[in-house]
């Protein structure tokens, strides 16, 4: 492979910082948005970094940037949802990236301390086993206590080089050169990652 080759343990520039980003956004990958706080005022995030950590116990990880404010109300509550968004929820992923487009709390759900969101592809009702800090960020180990999935297998929405996509239907292999990815829009006014 041949491209740009910067060595970033000597080099601690926003040169290395932007290509590490850039090299990163490659890997496509699904979007969740992490929730917590009421059903009234909710606090969440939105997230790529998801991770199934285990199946016995169920535990599941994230990363979120140190101090903010979504990390900080999860450590409080010690609980959260992680919601896996479909392709029509590209709006709640602008919204908790922090973008503020428009989220009607009507589509969200309680149950005790969690509150969740409606519609989505999936969402797990977590505990917080543990919190790690890694450099700027803490990594946030979930106890999954709830699995909320319906019959439906809706399409993901997938996030990639500050992109969203959907994939669609399941499809076989395209031929080369074919690409079944769709680029979908994004809301008005919205430029960056989430």
């Amino acid at each position: 492979m041949s491209g740009t080759i910067v060595d970033c343990t000597t080099s601690k520039t926003s040169d290395a910082v932007s290509l590490y980003r850039r090299t990163m956004g490659r890997l496509a990958g699904g979007v969740a948005v992490i929730l917590s706080g009421t059903r009234e005022a909710p606090v969440g995030m939105t997230v790529n970094s998801l991770v199934s950590v285990s199946l016995n116990p169920l535990l599941l990880l994230f990363c979120a940037r140190l101090h903010s404010a979504t990390a900080a109300a999860i450590a409080r509550s010690e609980v959260f949802s992680v919601n896996i968004l479909t392709e029509g929820q590209i709006r709640a992923s602008v919204h908790f990236s922090g973008k503020h487009a428009d989220f009607d709390t009507a589509d969200l759900q309680a149950r005790d301390e969690h509150i969740w969101m409606k519609d989505n592809a999936g969402t797990m009702l977590c505990r917080v086993e543990r919190i790690h800090r890694a450099g700027d960020h803490d990594i946030i180990i979930g106890r999954v206590d709830d699995v909320i999935a319906g019959s439906e297998l809706p399409a993901p929405l997938i996030y990639h080089e500050g992109q969203y996509y959907s994939l669609g239907s399941a499809c076989a292999l395209p031929e080369r050169g074919d690409s079944r990815a769709l680029r979908l829009s994004v809301p008005d006014g919205y430029e960056g990652r989430p």
